[in-house]
């Protein structure tokens, strides 16, 4: 979920203002949540090496600050915040501060929710919210609840399997000269931790026998597993062109 090479927008902060007004669109039963900053990220020289397939997705919401993305087992939204002049391509301008896009039905609920302030992020996602506080300032977000099941693509939808032995997960990316993602698996107790380390210890062995690309096989060796009581802890350092090649 990124997006492409595009000029550098005016430096602005997206400021607490933009990011609570964004929370108010979400879908009260979200169970996972991403964050995008998009304005600090478009500035790093290495996001022009992204693969084209992920940066279709944000390319129309190039003139926001911040993007959120809600998913709530069914539906997607796309919350774009900040100094927006025109709807972009696909998005209903709500606001001068808000563009969505995504399912028709999450928009209508969204827009019918912003307006009359329903309660959504301010009772029902605020669990979630807050427990992506540690990771919510990093350059790219997300937290997903244990047992959701996520429509990703090919090898990557092995993920849902894994996701179901955690009761939350965040994930996080620092984006300079390459990604810095750090992912933390937190579950009921120690020994379901355990199981699920030893899941993903498998996988990776795996992976590093049969990967032969050069990119994603660095990448594959760069990645450190930990266990740290009942929280499993993924952390590794690649390139976009890797990240996106192991995720097809």
């Amino acid at each position: 979920m990124c997006l492409a090479a595009v000029a550098a927008i005016p430096a602005c902060s997206p400021g607490p203002g933009f990011e609570s007004e964004a929370e108010t669109c979400l879908p009260p039963d979200t169970v996972a949540l991403a964050g995008v900053q998009l304005e600090r990220i478009l500035r790093e020289d290495s996001f022009r090496r992204i693969p084209p397939s992920w940066s279709s997705a944000l390319e129309p919401f190039r003139g926001a600050n911040l993007v959120l993305l809600a998913y709530n087992g069914s539906d997607l939204l796309i919350v774009a915040a900040g100094r927006l002049t025109a709807a972009p391509p696909g998005a209903v301008l709500l606001t001068p501060q808000l563009a969505l896009a995504g399912a028709p039905a999450a928009i209508r609920a969204a827009t019918a929710q912003h307006a009359t302030r329903r309660p959504g992020a301010a009772e029902l996602v605020a669990p979630l919210l807050n427990r992506a506080a540690p990771v919510r300032d990093r350059d790219i977000w997300a937290i997903v609840r244990g047992g959701a099941r996520l429509p990703l693509p090919g090898n990557s939808a092995n993920i849902n399997l894994l996701l179901a032995l955690t009761e939350y997960t965040t994930a996080s990316a620092v984006w300079d000269s390459a990604i810095r993602l750090e992912l933390d698996a937190h579950c009921a107790t120690p020994e379901t931790a355990s199981r699920l380390e030893e899941r993903l210890r498998a996988l990776v062995t795996l992976a590093r026998a049969t990967v032969k690309a050069p990119g994603q096989a660095s990448l594959l060796q760069s990645i450190e597993l930990a266990r740290d009581g009942p929280v499993v802890r993924l952390r590794f350092r690649a390139s976009p062109q890797a990240v996106g090649e192991l995720l097809r």
